[in-house]
């Protein structure tokens, strides 16, 4: 399934059980799976038929052997992409703005589901992997940047990628947008073959190295700590009373916001049971919820879980203090929202999502955050541009955002803290980094590597390409 996951716009964690659990980030696996125990035989027939070459050979293959590379870096980026409606598409369509802000040609491999332009890999379609690396070699890219999330891609643990990236003369650098505690074993074998082969690997956050490098799956070396980046309209100033009215908003009063695909894993319950605690002292506070419902949930359950929360609105009394934005929020609007936002709310349920492109965005727009500690809030919220509350804990939740929301030492010093942090998220400043991690990838001698051969086509050792 296309569009699982989620570093966006839009985010979202699904519990057990849930539509669409399998292919997001931060329930592709239950952190309580012992996947040491789990078979790997799903995936052994893939790794069968890849070439691994001997580990003392050290030959190399100039990829540009005509000459020095051009002035101007090609780079393909591969992953969801615009108008999919998802993290990762957006992030994608970011990436490639940013790169050619700095000069660079940009050519996006979208990965669709069925449907796409002449150069574009069909998610659960094997061939066109190989196929899409062939005409990136026609073209001769200099780097491809490969946005990596194990529900976008086909096969097993997403093991089709192996296919587009064994036949690849360009180095690669992956950019992991899910990382957990504990992969799954299918999951840790795809990634680490992924790894092995990479020029680079883009991490978000220092835990999301640390897991990694627990579990063995990445050389330290190749790994390089990237920020996620916001958009340059969350760094514009807004007329505050002028948004309020192009949102109906009310002129007057506290404003509290969440945005994404609505699922259960984004827990609203907790901040309306915590809304309807703050109102007794605060009436004037409202409450915004933007974003449609996920799409695999609404083809499984329609709009349950959003009428649930409505009926929980209605409930709690709380309909005069509650506004749903029930679609696609556009950048602009994003900006109106965050920049009136008092408070930012992330009650989401799951404790392993390792990125989160809303959270990202609030504190880019030096919004104060009361968040569950999942492992992304952590590192950001770490210097006190936030508060983390247990998970469900409604009660904690309203007293957190009520320390935040009123003026006082606490939330003056989120505002700082969010000011510093809003900085290094900029596109402008992630932007000098992936440049230079690009550009490094460039610049190296890439190892012959293992290769994907068809099934009942040869041996291993006749599907290696040429030197």
């Amino acid at each position: 399934m296309v569009g699982g996951f989620i570093s966006g716009y839009f985010e979202i964690g699904f519990k057990p059980g849930e539509p669409g659990y399998e292919n997001c980030m931060t329930a592709i696996l239950n952190s309580e799976t012992d996947s040491a125990a789990e078979p790997a035989d799903n995936v052994v027939s893939l790794l069968d038929r890849i070439d691994l070459t001997d580990s003392n050979d050290t030959r190399s293959r100039d990829l540009h052997p005509s000459g020095a590379h051009s002035a101007q870096l090609h780079v393909a980026i591969v992953g969801t992409y615009t108008p999919t409606h998802c993290g990762i598409a957006t992030f994608t369509a970011d990436v490639e703005s940013l790169l050619k802000l700095q000069n660079m040609r940009v050519t996006v491999v979208p990965v669709v589901e069925i449907d796409g332009p002449p150069l574009a890999i069909r998610c659960d379609e094997q061939a066109t992997y190989s196929a899409a690396a062939d005409q990136l070699n026609a073209l001769r890219c200099d780097v491809v940047l490969i946005q990596h999330e194990f529900g976008i891609f086909g096969g097993v643990a997403g093991g089709h990628l192996l296919y587009f990236t064994s036949r690849l003369d360009a180095p690669y650098v992956l950019t992991l947008h899910t990382v957990l505690p504990k992969f799954a074993a299918n999951q840790a074998l795809v990634l680490k073959r992924l790894c092995a082969g990479a020029a680079a690997v883009t991490v978000f956050t220092a835990t999301a190295r640390r897991l990694l490098l627990e579990q063995g799956l990445v050389p330290a070396h190749l790994m390089k700590l990237t920020p996620h980046g916001a958009p340059v309209e969350l760094y514009e100033a807004v007329d505050v009373p002028a948004a309020k009215a192009r949102m109906g908003l009310p002129r007057y009063g506290h404003v509290l916001s969440t945005f994404g695909l609505l699922s259960e894993g984004k827990g609203i319950e907790t901040a309306l049971f915590a809304l309807a605690d703050i109102v007794t002292r605060h009436p004037r506070t409202t409450f915004v919820i933007a974003g449609r419902t996920h799409p695999d949930v609404l083809r499984s359950r329609g709009e349950q879980y959003r009428l649930r929360l409505e009926q929980l609105v209605f409930e709690l009394g709380l309909f005069n203090h509650v506004v749903f934005i029930d679609r696609f929020v556009t950048v602009s609007e994003l900006a109106d929202l965050l920049r009136v936002t008092d408070v930012f709310c992330a009650p989401y349920w799951g404790q392993n999502q390792i990125v989160s492109g809303a959270l990202t965005f609030a504190l880019a727009a030096q919004c104060p955050v009361v968040s569950t500690p999942f492992h992304y809030a952590q590192d950001v919220l770490a210097h006190g541009a936030g508060t983390l509350v247990g998970f469900g804990d409604h009660a904690a939740f309203s007293a957190a955002i009520e320390d935040l929301m009123v003026d006082g030492p606490k939330r003056q010093l989120a505002l700082q803290s969010t000011a510093k942090i809003s900085t290094s998220m900029s596109w402008e400043s992630v932007g000098q980094n992936l440049r230079t991690v690009l550009s490094t990838a460039t610049q190296q001698r890439i190892r012959l590597g293992w290769r994907a051969s068809p099934i009942g086509q040869g041996t291993a050792s006749s599907a290696r390409r040429a030197l």
